[in-house]
């Protein structure tokens, strides 16, 4: 998954150039759904990176996940406890490397009306309560206080991906 929304007029027709079979998009978030033989998921950021850069004319942060992988977090369901209404929303931020220093969870922006639970792999859930009609959004917290860079996506959003 891609940290931001990336605007090209076919951006399948980019990840077919690298080829990779299958492309799809996700939804308007940079999400690009693709299957490829290769096994070197770092070198293939690489290309994608690179290859967006040549595109677009700016640096592109790319991140790679398996749909397994999101599979298994949709599994875990780690928002089952919490009553789903109005006030809330749910979030998974996705971390482009392993955080910078080790948190204590969980971890409060009172501010915001964050609140960040276990961490999986390198996927932190949060829950966001409205304050004052308003809901804070978590990735510049969450990289703030994780010292890495992140991505994140609404929770819908991530069990929509693997539906």
């Amino acid at each position: 998954m891609s940290a931001a929304t990336i605007k090209m007029d076919d951006p399948t027709r980019l990840f077919d150039s690298l080829e990779l079979r299958n492309v799809a998009t996700f939804i308007q978030r940079g999400d690009v759904i693709f299957e490829t033989a290769g096994k070197n998921a770092d070198a293939l950021a690489r290309r994608i990176g690179n290859a967006l850069h040549e595109a677009l004319g700016n640096e592109v942060p790319v991140s790679l996940g398996k749909l397994s992988e999101v599979q298994e977090i949709v599994n875990l369901d780690p928002f089952k406890a919490i009553k789903a209404d109005a006030g809330v929303r749910q979030y998974v931020v996705f971390l482009y490397g392993q955080p910078g220093r080790e948190p204590v969870l969980p971890l409060r922006s009172a501010g915001e009306g964050l609140e960040a639970f276990p961490i999986a792999k390198r996927e932190v859930f949060v829950l966001s309560r409205s304050m004052n009609g308003r809901f804070g959004f978590p990735n510049n917290f969450i990289e703030k206080e994780l010292g890495v860079a992140a991505t994140t996506r609404n929770w819908t959003t991530v069990s929509r991906i693997i539906a």
